[in-house]
């Protein structure tokens, strides 16, 4: 422990000045201050920080060095208390000392007596280390109590915080303490025995005992608050005691606050045995911290679960009113330009109808396309899968795209080496999905271009279906991206998308169990493949029917 004027303070009486010399000198070793006193009365006048007094009453120059070293080896954990000697020593007394006790050797021993003590003596010692053993055993059990019931309740960081402080008081015996956490630059008073100063914020380079413990990372022992001029900056009540501790809050190697203990009701100083047990409890305000940022990461999670959840609803009605809304009047025009077709057209007119169906056609595959890939993504979509000719398939939309890019010199061509390939696909969705690729290439590909649309077999088992093109193609970062909604990469040309459409391509292939790539070189074009299995596709419930 750091200590700031910490002195620990002992009485000594005996009739032989050497051997005073030597005790004085051993005792200086442990860090004790002597004090002469003339009867054994006065002794008990002079008292340690412990809150007992050392009194050694002629002893030898040997026994005197084998106490003085034992004294010195004590293990810090079992510290503090003073032995000091007392008659009648017998095993019955070794054995029931506690911190604090005395024990004094008689001036007037017998050989045996002097032979007995040594023996006695370490057996009181060993008592007092285990009673510390067993005094930071049921500190721990208590701990780790504490740190399941802040884990397990869902108490506010207030009111565990409170909890440890008073559990920090009650183990130390002090009356008065505060927790600070470290918040950015500054350390801020979370929990404290005297309410008014939650809140009260003290900079991290300010020269207040709590700062320099966060700064220089080590615990501090003032023993003289009225001394120091640092030990008030920062403080914002009067202390009845003079001895005030200060602990850091350590998490991942790091000082996140600092725990103050002070005023203790016999005015006595803070120990080695304090400082451990402030330690230890600090650990549950790393668990309380903790807790409470899961509990806060848990709150924000239910309160996005609840908005997703009505945003999903949202986007449900609104995507039934919207392909509703537009799902009429675009059905109204394709039926009024069906019996337009009938009638009798120069070419101009002609062109101008081709052009009328082309577009109305588009408008409902994108209204389509928002329809379906919302039953997809919701788990509702359903195939209608039958044994279909996808040459068939695949030729009727090429033909059918055709007339589109004729009008801006552009070629679409089909390519195939048998006259029919069966696979089991929705015809009406295979089909969307070939048009959406041709068209897709058709808005990428410049005048004069070339889309070739090929069909082949690969193996026994899967039917191979390619949308190529001469278009501007894409870079990495656009093939990373162009099956994502909404995306619009590349330079788009005259045609109008809503970015769903490839989109759509991507999620119906895969509820047939196909899949579906895309290759691409900048400046010279893309090519999308597909591969549909010919059997029937096993496949989640709700994509499928």
């Amino acid at each position: 422990m750091t200590q700031i004027s910490a002195e620990r303070h002992a009485a000594l009486l005996t009739g032989d000045e050497s051997f005073s010399l030597i005790v004085s000198s051993g005792l200086a070793r442990i860090g004790w201050r002597v004090s002469p006193v003339t009867s054994p009365e006065n002794s008990a006048m002079v008292d340690n920080p412990d809150g007992a007094a050392l009194l050694i009453l002629d002893m030898d120059h040997a026994e005197a060095g084998r106490y003085l070293y034992a004294m010195g080896e004590i293990p810090a954990m079992a510290r503090p208390f003073t032995i000091c000697f007392f008659s009648p020593l017998s095993v019955d007394v070794a054995q029931k000392v506690k911190p604090g006790d005395a024990l004094v050797m008689p001036k007037e021993r017998t050989a045996g007596g002097s032979q007995l003590f040594p023996m006695l003596a370490e057996m009181a010692m060993d008592h007092l280390r285990k009673h510390a053993y067993e005094k930071r055993v049921r500190l721990l059990e208590t701990v780790a109590q504490a740190a399941r019931q802040i884990a397990s309740t869902g108490e506010s960081l207030e009111t565990n915080l409170n909890h440890v402080l008073q559990m920090a008081l009650a183990a130390v015996g002090a009356e008065r303490g505060s927790i600070m956490l470290l918040e950015g630059n500054t350390l801020v008073v979370r929990a404290a025995t005297n309410h008014s100063l939650i809140g009260v914020t003290q900079p991290l380079t300010a020269q207040a005992v709590a700062s320099i413990a966060v700064r220089e990372h080590r615990p501090i022992l003032v023993e003289n608050l009225g001394a120091r001029r640092e030990s008030h900056q920062g403080d914002r009540q009067e202390y009845k005691g003079s001895h005030f501790l200060t602990l850091p809050i350590n998490f991942q190697g790091e000082a996140i606050g600092v725990i103050n203990v002070t005023d203790k009701p016999d005015l006595s100083s803070f120990s080695d045995d304090d400082e451990f047990l402030l330690s230890t409890i600090s650990g549950i305000i790393v668990t309380a911290l903790l807790t409470s940022e899961v509990q806060k990461d848990r709150n924000n999670l239910q309160q996005l679960n609840a908005k997703l959840v009505e945003l999903q609803g949202f986007k449900e009605t609104m995507t039934n009113m919207l392909v509703h809304d537009l799902k009429g009047p675009v059905m109204e025009i394709t039926g009024n330009l069906s019996i337009l077709k009938d009638r009798a057209f120069d070419e101009f007119g002609q062109e101008l109808m081709e052009t009328i169906d082309i577009a109305a056609g588009e408008l409902m595959g994108m209204i389509m396309d928002i329809l379906d890939i919302s039953k997809m993504e919701e788990g509702r979509f359903r195939l209608q899968q039958e044994s279909k000719d996808v040459v068939a398939l695949a030729k009727n939309r090429t033909e059918k795209a055709s007339g589109m890019a004729a009008r801006e010199n552009k070629k679409v061509v089909f390519e195939t080496a048998g006259e029919s390939l069966l696979a089991m696909v929705d015809e009406a969705v295979l089909g969307r999905v070939i048009w959406n690729l041709i068209a897709n290439a058709n808005n990428h590909t410049g005048e004069g271009g070339r889309i070739t649309v090929s069909v082949r077999s690969e193996g026994k088992d899967k039917v191979v279906l390619s949308v190529a093109d001469t278009g501007v193609g894409m870079d990495k970062d656009n093939l990373e991206r162009v099956f994502d909604k909404f995306y619009q990469g590349g330079d788009r040309r005259k045609r109008f998308s809503s970015g769903l459409g490839l989109t759509f391509c991507k999620m119906a292939v895969e509820a047939h169990g196909g899949a579906i790539t895309v290759e691409s070189q900048l400046g010279k074009g893309s090519t999308f493949t597909i591969i549909l299995p010919t059997t029937l596709a096993v496949l989640p419930a709700g994509t499928q029917g």
